[in-house]
This record gives structure tokens, C-alpha cells and sequence, in this order.
């Protein structure tokens, strides 16, 4: 054996000597480790629980001296201490966990049963929060690492050592505690039973105001610690809960979305009295028809919270698809304000316009019952966000045309850099929606299912948008098993970057999948996306596309209009790829604010009833598969309904939902074809009394707001903001900021400014000793290289 081996091996072996020692000295059972831990349990005793810890480090590793002091807490009743200290044990044992699998081979093996058990103590503790994180680490604990069915086991494991918890501190459960040892918890949840999440809680109890943020199931606690209070059913006889509509991100305490009216964060509360030990569960139901004597908050409409609180769970849905399942960095001027019920000319739109994004839900759309819920309303708007955020501008067109380009013109725009741009908001809601495991998942809002056939040109040209989400869901989703199927995911990865056109993503998608060309010019070219170079017909025809300038649906004179190929009459194909006709394109592009999506003109039904809801059914001849139903909304006596395209062989019946009727209006896509240009001249396809029995609108009389200072969401610059961080500053009764509020994280940890923890001195050691070893190697190679490099024979460096 050589020196350097020797060397080495006999500093391995004192490391592990001096370790070795260490740890047996501390786990010694003699008398001075004895009374030196009793010591520890007389300061926990005595509930001081920092000084506990810090005694409890003398014997134990910093993590096993935080869970000692966890389960002391936990002895004593005080339940927000012991989970405290467990998610600090928690947190100590990730830190070593995180250093040992950074040793290659070994980040498989790591057992993590201690984490599992800080979880499990939390959960004990908190009365049922943190069992997700509890059964997540004990599927790799020591005991279900090689378990065939790990989540039986790890769920087995949690029970197991819940009742040793339970055992140990001499509590069946945490209910059976004396009322002292309590304080006010419950859950706040939307109309429909969601929760509400990461929102901010405050509690007043008699002088004391407290606050906090709901976890994920939206749930609360606040002990009577926390309260600084004896006993809330003497003190707190009358409190009250406020709940701001405020989502803070657990994972990035700057990522938020606040909603607003008259641009101040919207709230609601709830007085309650404390008489019995059931009082002391207060949960909250955001829901039309509470008292104003009982509830209250800002908008003053009780009849709108259900409303609100509705959106806020659909915001919260698309916000956490982007962040967990695409992991977006939504770093364009966050946070983000959303508006309901704002009156006034416009629409739903997106606007990066402001020193926040800002999404704008008109007073038409914010019902909860809206068919634009969500589809077209949350998910279409802040997909918006996700492609301004993620391109730093909207997609433009490559050259400068002679035609405008129009926000929904479609087929009638020089290219399809707008129709892009609004089918990507079309398409990813339908992700979204699969991804949550909802049925209908290929629906789009009111205008069913985007798997029937959609041609870029129908509809005025209106269809261009569809048709482009239509494309993608063919890409993603195929009709038939001979055409092309690609992931989501790679498809995400093409158009999360900026792309300028629906051209230049078809070029991308070939260069992804080259061996798949012809099945993807087959998915293009279905819904009508290929370069038409044929002459048209001479004139202009009512089906053909123009550039409604005045959006008055009238065809001035001096619109440009687009001459398609052959007639538009009733099954004529308007459009028939030629050979030469490149895939890709929409129309010959050599021809000389983003809302929610375009309803086409002539697609309305007009009625004299006021009630609010109806409902289309759509049965496809032949295809069944198609079929699909969805809601409509009557606003000012005009129903819009989205007639499927010419080629559709289908059947349309039309009612009010949910009141009784005596008729319903029933025709097929060919009647609406057979109507011509009527309906887009006077404005609707046909007028129907459905005979409705005790007719009137549950929706009159709703306060909205307005936004004077609002910037038109199409005058903004098209990059990414460069000035000084936004802070949002208010100052409101109740509702400022309470330091030191809990602001929990996705696995149970908070942020806080207290204590980061050390390295045990052992462990310290044993990397010094390692680098020191490692050095010594590195010096004795870079010796033996230059012998061997002096002992080479010379070359003469030569320039090639």
C-alpha cells in the first residue's frame, strides 16, 4: 500500500472514529444524558418551547431537537406550536436529505420515514392538514420503499403513527381537549362547495384582529395562542371574518391576482357570536342570499358574492394549470387585477396596458350561470396573459399590408398573426378542461365541440380563429387512427415561443416531426388552411368575408371583401385545394385588445322574453360522436347561438332552462343556410315567443362599475415592461397586512424571518476532511502529470 492510500484510509477511519463517538455520546442513556434531557421536558413543560429546543440540541441532531419539541407542544394542547416546530424538523431534515442526494447513486435509495414522520405529528396537530405531504414521504420511507403498492402502505404507515402520536401524548383526539386549548377554525368555500384558496382571512375577536391565508382546501385556524385570549367564548362573544378575494401564490409570495371593484381589492365578511363550543367552526359560504344584517363587504350586493367567489375558483384553476402543470414564470406586472361587472361599451378582454395586467369581465358575462364561464371568460383572458407574458408582444404580422389587420376579422386579415393569437385562447382552455378530468373537455364555451368541422373561411371568415384551435386539437387528438398524433406537450413546446403566424407554427410542427408531414398537411388542410390561389367568381356573395371597419355588420362599399372561389350556396365546396395550394396558409396572403371570442353576426335567435337562460342542443346526422350541449345567454332579448358550418349535417333545438315553457324552436343547420344574408341584415337568424310561464329576469338590477381610468387594451407597447417593480398599496379598515400572517406553502412550510438553521459540527467535519482528501488526490495527479508531460518527446506546434 502506498502512501497516499494509507493516508486516506486512516483519515476515513478517524472521521467515521470521531462521528462514531459523537453520535454514541449523544445517544448515551446515562445519568448526566438523562437529567440533562428532563431539563428539556421541564422547559416544555413550562411551555417554552424555544428554550426547549435549544436544550434539546445538546443530545439531538437539530432536526430530532425541533421534532422532541413538537411533540412536547403537542402534549401540552398547543397545537400551533407543534407544528411549528414539526415543519421546522420537516425542514432541517430536507436540508440534509437535498446534501445526500447530491452523492451519485445514492438520490433512489434516500429513505425519507423521519420527514414522514414531522408530517404525520402536523397533522396530528393541525387537525388534518398536511396528510397529502404525510403520505407523499412515507411512500419512500424505509417501510413502503419496496412496497408493491406504496400508497396503501404509506397510508397504512399514517395511521399507524398517528396512533402512536396519539398514544404517546395521551390524546384519542384532538377534539377532546379542554375548550381553553381551542380557537376559531373553519373553511371558506365559493357557491358550489370549491375552495377558496391562498386567500387572505382576517379574524376579529373582541380588541384582537388577527390574519392569515387559507391553505389549499381553504381552511383556517387561529388558536387562542394566536388570539392571545384565555377562553374565545368568553371574550369573543361577537366576532367577525373578512375574506379578501386576494390569491397570494404560496410558492412566490409576488405572484398574486386581486380582484377589484372600483379598484380597491373586493372583501366580504361575516358576524358571528360565540355561544357553545360548536361556534367555534365558523365557516364561510360565498353565496347569494345571506343577510345584510349577518354579512356584508365590498361590492355591498350580497347577491354578486357568489358570483365573485365563483371567478376567483376559476382564476384560481387556470393560474395553477400554467404554474404546476406548464410551469410558466408569470413574471409580466404581476399581480394581476380582475374586474367584474364593469359596465360600458366593450367587451371581456386581456390589457397589458396598465402597471398591472388587467382582465375585464363586462357585466353580461359575470354571472355565474354565463355560458362563457369559463372557457371563454378566465381561461380565454388569462391564456392571453400566458402568450403576452410568454412572447412579449402579440403576435404581428410579418409585412406591412394595405389591409388593416382587425381584432376577430379572420379569413379577412392580410394573415393569420390575429387569428393565432385568438386560437391559441381557444384551444388551451380545452387542455385545461382535460386536464381537470371534465367530461365535455372538447367543448368551447357555447360553441360546442371544436372536433367537428370548422373551415377557416365560414362564417364571414369569423371561423379562422376555431379553425386554428380545431387544427390543434386535430394535432393533439386525432378524429381517425390514420392521422397524425402528437403530445400536448410537444405541441406546447412549439407555441409557448413567440410565433408570428399559423404558417410559421406549421413549419415548426414539420420540423418537429418530419416523418409525420403528411398527416399534419392532412390536419391543415381539413380545416381549410392552405394558400388559394384560384380566380373567384367575379362577385361578391353573402357568405363571402369582409373588413367590417365600423362593426356595424353592414358591407359598406369601402370594406375590403374577399372573392372566394367558386358559389357559397348551400353544399358547394367555396374552397378546393389545387395542387400548387402550399399547406399552412389561410387564404392568398399577397392580398392587398384581446377579446373574448367573436360571436358571428346572424347567429342570434331574438325573443321578447326577459328570462336570462337557455339551452342548444345539437344533434349531428350521422355522427353522433359530435353531439354536444350548451348553455346560452339572453342579453336585451338576443340569444346568441353558434350554427355549426355548412358541411355539418345537424339538427338545432333551442329552450329556456330551468323555467317552464310551452314551445321550443327547433330547425337545422340548412334552414340557417337557405336564410342567405337575411340574418346578418337584420341582425338575427329568426324571431321565436317560447311561451315561457312567469316570465323575468333574476339578473336585473346589478350594480357594475366602471373603470374610468381604463387604457384601451389595444394601445400598449409590445414588450415587456422594463419599469420598477408595481407595489399595489391600500389602506383599508380591517384588511392591511398582518405581519407575521402565515402565508403557507404548497407542502405545509411558511415563510418566515425567524431561524434558517445550522450544520451539525459532525457534519461540518466530515466535509472538511473530504475536501481535504480530495485535494491531497488532485495535488499528487497534477505532479505525476508534469513527470510524464517532461518525459514525452517534443512537437512543433503547427497552424492548419
Amino acid at each position: 500500500m502506498n502512501k497516499s492510500k494509507a493516508l486516506i484510509l486512516i483519515v476515513i477511519v478517524l472521521t467515521i472514529t470521531v462521528i462514531s463517538t459523537s453520535t454514541a455520546l449523544a445517544a448515551d442513556s446515562g445519568a448526566i444524558d438523562t437529567a440533562g434531557e428532563q431539563t428539556c421536558m421541564n422547559l416544555c413543560a413550562a411551555k417554552d418551547y424555544e428554550g426547549a429546543s435549544e436544550c434539546f440540541k445538546n443530545f439531538r441532531d437539530r432536526g430530532n431537537a425541533y421534532l422532541a419539541t413538537a411533540q412536547c407542544a403537542l402534549n401540552n394542547y398547543d397545537d400551533s406550536d407543534a407544528v411549528t416546530y414539526a415543519i421546522k424538523a420537516a425542514d432541517e431534515k430536507k436540508r440534509w436529505i437535498q446534501w445526500i442526494r447530491r452523492i451519485p447513486g445514492v438520490s433512489s435509495k434516500i429513505k425519507t420515514g423521519g420527514l414522514a414522520e414531522c408530517y404525520m405529528l402536523a397533522y396530528v396537530a393541525s387537525g388534518g392538514s398536511y396528510e397529502s405531504q404525510a403520505i407523499s414521504y412515507a411512500k419512500t420511507s424505509g417501510m413502503c420503499m419496496d412496497s408493491p403498492d406504496r400508497q396503501a402502505c404509506a397510508e397504512q404507515y399514517l395511521q399507524s403513527k398517528v396512533a402512536q402520536f396519539q398514544t404517546r401524548t395521551g390524546i384519542t383526539s384532538r377534539n377532546s381537549g379542554s375548550i381553553e386549548s381551542k380557537g376559531v377554525s373553519g373553511q371558506v368555500t365559493d357557491a358550489e362547495g370549491h375552495p377558496i384558496k391562498n386567500a387572505k382571512v382576517t379574524l376579529i375577536c373582541g380588541s384582537k384582529k388577527k390574519s392569515k391565508y387559507l391553505d389549499e382546501n381553504g381552511r383556517y385556524s387561529f388558536t387562542i395562542k394566536e388570539l392571545e385570549i384565555n377562553n374565545p367564548l368568553e371574550i369573543c362573544r361577537e366576532g367577525k371574518l373578512y375574506v379578501k378575494l386576494t390569491y397570494t401564490d404560496p410558492k412566490d409570495n409576488e405572484t398574486k391576482f386581486i380582484y377589484k371593484w372600483n379598484n380597491k381589492p373586493v372583501y366580504f365578511y361575516k358576524k358571528f357570536k360565540l355561544n357553545s363550543e360548536a361556534d367555534l367552526t365558523q365557516n364561510f359560504q360565498l353565496t347569494e342570499g345571506l343577510p345584510a344584517a349577518s354579512y356584508g363587504g365590498e361590492p355591498s350586493d350580497l347577491s354578486q358574492m357568489d358570483d365573485w367567489g365563483i371567478s376567483y375558483y376559476e382564476m384560481t384553476r387556470v393560474y395553477e394549470y400554467y404554474r404546476d402543470v406548464l410551469k410558466v414564470d408569470m413574471k409580466y406586472k404581476m399581480p394581476m387585477d380582475v374586474f367584474l361587472f364593469v359596465a360600458g361599451a366593450g367587451s371581456t378582454h386581456f390589457s397589458p396596458a396598465h402597471s398591472n395586467s388587467r382582465i375585464v369581465i363586462m357585466e353580461h358575462d359575470s354571472d355565474k350561470n354565463n355560458s362563457n364561464r369559463p372557457r371563454n371568460r378566465e381561461w380565454h383572458e388569462f391564456s392571453h396573459f400566458i402568450q403576452y407574458n410568454n412572447y412579449g408582444k402579440w403576435p404581428q404580422p410579418p409585412n406591412p399590408s394595405a389591409v388593416p389587420e382587425i381584432n376577430h376579422m379572420g379569413y379577412s386579415n392580410p394573415n393569420t398573426a390575429d387569428s393565432f393569437c385568438e386560437g391559441f385562447a381557444e384551444f388551451m382552455p380545452l387542455m385545461i378542461a382535460k386536464h381537470y378530468g371534465e367530461a365535455d373537455w372538447k367543448n368551447y364555451a357555447s360553441w360546442g365541440t371544436l372536433d367537428k368541422k370548422i373551415k377557416t373561411w365560414q362564417k364571414y371568415g369569423r371561423d379562422e380563429e376555431l379553425a386554428i384551435a380545431a387544427t390543434f386539437l386535430d394535432l393533439v387528438d386525432p378524429k381517425d387512427d390514420d392521422q397524425v398524433e402528437i403530445q400536448f406537450m410537444d405541441l406546447w413546446n412549439i407555441i409557448k415561443d413567440y410565433r408570428q403566424s399559423m404558417y410559421v407554427v406549421y413549419t415548426a410542427v414539420k420540423q418537429k416531426f418530419p416523418d409525420q408531414v403528411a398527416q399534419i398537411d392532412a390536419a391543415y388542410i381539413e380545416n381549410g388552411f392552405f394558400n388559394d390561389k384560384t380566380n373567384g367568381t367575379g362577385k361578391w356573395e353573402p357568405k363571402e368575408s369582409w373588413q367590417n371597419y365600423d362593426h356595424d355588420n353592414v358591407v359598406d362599399f369601402n370594406e375590403p371583401k374577399i372573392d372566394y372561389a367558386n358559389e357559397t350556396g348551400l353544399n358547394k365546396p367555396w374552397m378546393i385545394r389545387q395542387a400548387n395550394e402550399e399547406p399552412g396558409y389561410s387564404a392568398n396572403y399577397q392580398r392587398p385588445k384581446r377579446e373574448n371570442t367573436v360571436k358571428a353576426p346572424g347567429n342570434f335567435i331574438k325573443t321578447d322574453s326577459k328570462w336570462p337562460y337557455f339551452t342548444a342542443k345539437v344533434t349531428f346526422n350521422g355522427n353522433p360522436e359530435y353531439n354536444y350541449e350548451v348553455r346560452l345567454d339572453n342579453i336585451d332579448g338576443m340569444t346568441f347561438f353558434y350554427v355549426p358550418g355548412w358541411e355539418n349535417d345537424a339538427d338545432i333545438v333551442i329552450e329556456p332552462a330551468g323555467i317552464q315553457h310551452t314551445s321550443k324552436l327547433e330547425f337545422s343547420v340548412a334552414d340557417f343556410e337557405d336564410a342567405g344574408f337575411t340574418p346578418v341584415e337584420q341582425g338575427y337568424y329568426v324571431e321565436h315567443d317560447f311561451g315561457i310561464i312567469g316570465d323575468h329576469n333574476p339578473n336585473e338590477n346589478v350594480m357594475t362599475q366602471t373603470l374610468d381610468d381604463d387604457i384601451p387594451y389595444w394601445d400598449t407597447k409590445d414588450q415587456l415592461a422594463d419599469e420598477e417593480d408595481y407595489v399595489y398599496e391600500y389602506d383599508e379598515e380591517f384588511l392591511d397586512y398582518e405581519e407575521g400572517a402565515d402565508l403557507i406553502t404548497a407542502d405545509g412550510t411558511t415563510f418566515s424571518s425567524g431561524e434558517t438553521g445550522g450544520f451539525p459540527w459532525k457534519w461540518i467535519l466530515l466535509a472538511v476532511v473530504v475536501l481535504l482528501v480530495v485535494w491531497k488526490l488532485k495535488k499528487k495527479k497534477g505532479r505525476k502529470s508534469k513527470h510524464d508531460d517532461a518525459e514525452k518527446p517534443q512537437k512543433h506546434n503547427k497552424k492548419k
